[in-house]
C-alpha cells in the first residue's frame, strides 16, 4: 500500500462493523431481528459468534497485510432500540435475567446493558487483537454524541447549540480517559444559507467549549468532517480555520514527564503512613493514570492508583510499617495513548528506613545519654 508521506496524513481503515447489507442478506440467519420479529436486511447481531468471527477476521486482515495508521470502526452499535430480539439474544437473555419474561421492552434498562455489553465486549477484544498484531495502530469508533444512548443511535447536527451540548456531554462522560474528535455532518452544514459560516461556528465549538473534571479543563482534541465528497463546498472555511499545519494528538509518542515526588515526612516513625506527591504533565494529550509502586523489605509489591488531587499533581499513601523496616517506591504514569513513563532513583527505586525506636524516643534517649554522659564528666572532674 502506498503510504501518504509528505502531507502530514494518516490511512486509517474504516468498517462498517454490525451494518453490513452485504452479509445481513446472504447469511439472514445472523440478521438482527426487531421487536416485532422482523429480520433485517442491513444489520446482523453482534451478539452471535460467527458474526463476531466474520468482522474480526476482516479486520485483522487489513492490519497484517497493510500498513495502516489505524482501525475506524463505524456503525458499531444496533440501529435502535428496537432491535435485537433474535433467537441467539433470547436464549441469553433467559440464561442471565430469568426474573425478567422475554420479550422485555425496548427501553428496559437491563436490556439495554445487556446490548450494551455485547458492543463493549467486541471493541475490547478488536483492540487486544490489534495490540497482537502492531501496538502503534490506533483504534477509534465513530459513536452517538449523547452517551445515555450511545449504544442505539448515531447522527450528525446542524444545529449549532446542538453541537455543543452533545460535545460537553461527552466530554464529562470521557473525563479525559481517551481523545474526542466531534464529527461533523458537512452534508447537513451545505443546506444552511451559508455553509462556510456554519461550518465555522462548529469548528470553533470544538475549540473553545470546555468543561472542567477532577481538576483537569477538557475541551475537544480535533474534530473529524464527514465527508471528502462536500468539502469543496467548504473551501474558504478551511483554509482560514487551518491556517497551521494540524499534529493530530493521537499520533504523538512522548511518553509523560513525571518530576521528584515529595515524600512526607521525610523521616518516618514505626507505624506513620507517608504520603507521596509528585506532579505529572503530558502534551498535547493528557494523563490517563499515576501509579504508586511500593514494597517492604524487597518483598510482595503493591500498587496503588494516585489520585489526583491538582491538575497536574496526583497523591497517594504508603501505609505505616514495623521498627527496622526498608520501604522502597517508583512512580509510573500512562498518557491516555498509553505512552508510559517511570520516575525512580536513577534506575533504583526510591527508599525511607523505619527506624527501630520512635524520633521522640531516640531523642530522649540521645538527650539522656548525653546528659549522664556530662554529669559523669563533671564528676570526674572533681575527683581530681
Amino acid at each position: 500500500m502506498r503510504r501518504l508521506t509528505g502531507f502530514g496524513l494518516e490511512l486509517h481503515a474504516w468498517f462498517c462493523v454490525f451494518a453490513d447489507i452485504k452479509f445481513a442478506q446472504e447469511r439472514p440467519d445472523l440478521a438482527m431481528v426487531d421487536v416485532n420479529n422482523v429480520v433485517s436486511t442491513e444489520w446482523v447481531c453482534p451478539k452471535k459468534e460467527q458474526v463476531r468471527k466474520y468482522m474480526k477476521n476482516l479486520i485483522s486482515e487489513v492490519a497484517f497485510k497493510y500498513n495502516v495508521d489505524g482501525i475506524h470502526l463505524d456503525y458499531i452499535r444496533y440501529p435502535d432500540r428496537t432491535y435485537c430480539y433474535c433467537n441467539v439474544c433470547q436464549e441469553n437473555w433467559i440464561n442471565e435475567h430469568p426474573e425478567i419474561s422475554w420479550p422485555p421492552e425496548p427501553a428496559n434498562p437491563t436490556f439495554i446493558q445487556f446490548k450494551q455489553k455485547h458492543i463493549t465486549s467486541f471493541v475490547e477484544e478488536t483492540r487486544m487483537m490489534l495490540k497482537g498484531i502492531n501496538p502503534k495502530i490506533k483504534l477509534s469508533a465513530a459513536v452517538f454524541p449523547i452517551p445515555e444512548d450511545a449504544a442505539n443511535n448515531m447522527m450528525y447536527t446542524n444545529v449549532p447549540c446542538q453541537f455543543g451540548d452533545w460535545l460537553e456531554k461527552i466530554l464529562k462522560t470521557v473525563k479525559g480517559k481517551t481523545l474526542v474528535y466531534p464529527g461533523i455532518g458537512l452534508y447537513l452544514l451545505a443546506e444552511a444559507s451559508n455553509p462556510n459560516d456554519a461550518l465555522k461556528e462548529q469548528v470553533n465549538k470544538t475549540r473553545y467549549v470546555n468543561v472542567t473534571i477532577n481538576c483537569l479543563t477538557l475541551k475537544a482534541d480535533g474534530y473529524v468532517l464527514f465527508r471528502y465528497k462536500y468539502i469543496d463546498l467548504f473551501g474558504e472555511a478551511l483554509k482560514q480555520l487551518n491556517a497551521q499545519q494540524a499534529l493530530p494528538p493521537h499520533s504523538e509518542e512522548f511518553p509523560p514527564e513525571i518530576e521528584e515526588p515529595l515524600q512526607i515526612p521525610s523521616d518516618v516513625e514505626p507505624h506513620q503512613s507517608v504520603t507521596i506527591t509528585v506532579n505529572v504533565t503530558d502534551y498535547p494529550t493528557r494523563i490517563n493514570n499515576a501509579t504508586l509502586w511500593y514494597k517492604a523489605n524487597n518483598g510482595t509489591v503493591w500498587i496503588t492508583t494516585m489520585t489526583q488531587i491538582y491538575q497536574n499533581t496526583y497523591q497517594a499513601i504508603i501505609p505505616g510499617y514495623d521498627n527496622c523496616i526498608t520501604i522502597a517506591y517508583k512512580i509510573e504514569a500512562y498518557d491516555v495513548l498509553g505512552n508510559k513513563a517511570v520516575k525512580d532513583n536513577d534506575g533504583l527505586w526510591y527508599t525511607y528506613h523505619v527506624p527501630e525506636f520512635p524520633l521522640i524516643i531516640t531523642l530522649l534517649l540521645f538527650i539522656s545519654l548525653t546528659t549522664l554522659a556530662i554529669i559523669l564528666t563533671k564528676h570526674a572532674n572533681r575527683r581530681f
